[in-house]
């Protein structure tokens, strides 16, 4: 993570993208999934699959494993069509409902 700062005892999880000149306060938990943009300032934790952006930073979005932006505006749960993983958003959290096998 060239050109981030990181505090001490920071928790960052599998597949965490995080851009340039960004800030991550100390003990914050970052998870799964998340994409944080560049210059956003992170002040607390942040969800699976968040797009964070901003100072301080806030939930602009969220993104599936696969890179791909999912659009919960006109339903709870979205389909990657890159990776075939169902999404599902409650509560402001999304998690993955399944993996869908394609023939």
């Amino acid at each position: 993570m060239p050109g981030a700062v990181i505090g001490g005892n920071s928790q960052i999880s599998d597949y965490v993208t995080i851009g340039l000149n960004a800030t991550v306060l100390p003990k914050i938990k970052i998870e799964e999934g998340a994409f944080i943009g560049a210059g956003a300032v992170v002040t607390k934790n942040i969800p699976d699959y968040a797009i964070i952006t901003g100072n301080p930073g806030r939930i602009s979005g969220w993104m599936s494993e696969a890179g791909k932006i999912l659009d919960f505006s006109n339903s709870s749960e979205v389909l990657c069509e890159k990776s075939g993983i169902r999404y599902f958003l409650e509560n402001n959290l999304v998690k993955v409902k399944e993996k869908v096998t394609q023939h």
